[in-house]
């Protein structure tokens, strides 16, 4: 069985430098998840400023100016064999965080949200919530960075993560907030 209590790290994707929201975000992590560590990813080229003040608050590291390429750096700078992908700004809690595992079989798992009938297939799905091990990104490799919309970033991603014995599981009704 799987042990995300020890084995979780979380990748906190600040899009908006609103601190506040980030201090939150960490807070609670801090305050749920006892062992858990976290990092901020940030766009390339933000604002050294803003950057002085996000260190303040979590180890920081820079991704590139998209999404994707926010989470290909999340993913593989997080120090734990597992990675959640939350959006700054959002209150974490743990029994939410920890339904993931129930479903979780085998490294080669990817979990996300399944919000709503609208958004409950993977390339419609939230980023935040996103759940993948660390061996994805070295096994299927980093989700393209040069597409025009995340959602076709995620599809391609999935084809060659599913030729790779990947399975997708979109978990409804799991609110991290």
């Amino acid at each position: 069985m799987i042990d995300l209590e020890k084995d979780l790290s979380f990748a906190i994707l600040l899009t908006e430098f609103r601190f506040v929201g980030l201090r939150a975000t960490v807070t609670t992590i801090k305050t749920n998840f006892n062992n858990a560590d976290c990092i901020c990813v940030v766009p390339k080229d933000s604002n050294k400023e803003d950057l002085k003040v996000v260190k303040t608050i979590c180890p920081t590291v820079e991704g590139g100016n998209t999404i994707s390429s926010m989470i290909n750096t999340g993913v593989q700078k997080t120090k734990r064999p597992w990675s959640l992908i939350v959006m700054s700004g959002n209150i974490i809690r743990h029994r939410p965080v920890m339904k993931y595992s129930r479903f979780l079989e085998s490294e080669k798992d990817v979990m996300y949200r399944a919000v709503d009938t609208k958004h409950w297939r993977w390339a419609d799905a939230s980023i935040h919530g996103i759940l993948m091990h660390k061996n994805a990104m070295k096994e299927v490799g980093a989700f393209p960075e040069n597409e025009e919309s995340l959602q076709t970033c995620k599809l391609l991603w999935a084809e060659k993560a599913i030729e790779k014995g990947y399975k997708f599981k979109g978990l409804v009704g799991v609110k991290l907030l």
